[in-house]
């Protein structure tokens, strides 16, 4: 994302952020202002990928996307919250496009 965002790329992308952290929030049960960005979902879910994957599964279905890996591989494939951010922007992009 190192391009310049139109402003509706940005509306896009601040919305995202705000469901991941809201999702995280209520799945990893800490409260929305004490998850940053560049957490890892690892750690902040306590390790247990399936409550990870239930949080990711909730926005794949509030987007109505696909998923793009596979099932359990949840923490190799995203690192960070960025990542699942980056992850569903690339995704919502791509469906518009």
């Amino acid at each position: 994302m190192s391009q310049e965002l139109t402003a509706e790329q940005q509306e896009l992308l601040s919305s995202i952020c705000v469901v991941v952290a809201n999702n995280a929030s209520i799945h990893a049960n800490k409260p929305t202002d004490s998850i940053n960005f560049e957490d890892s979902v690892e750690t902040l879910f306590d390790g247990n990928v399936y409550r990870f994957g239930h949080m990711l599964l909730d926005i794949h279905e509030m987007y109505e996307l696909e998923l793009a890996y596979e099932p359990l591989t949840e923490f190799q494939t995203f690192t960070t919250v960025s990542d699942v951010i980056r992850y569903f922007f690339e995704q919502l992009l791509t469906k518009k496009y």
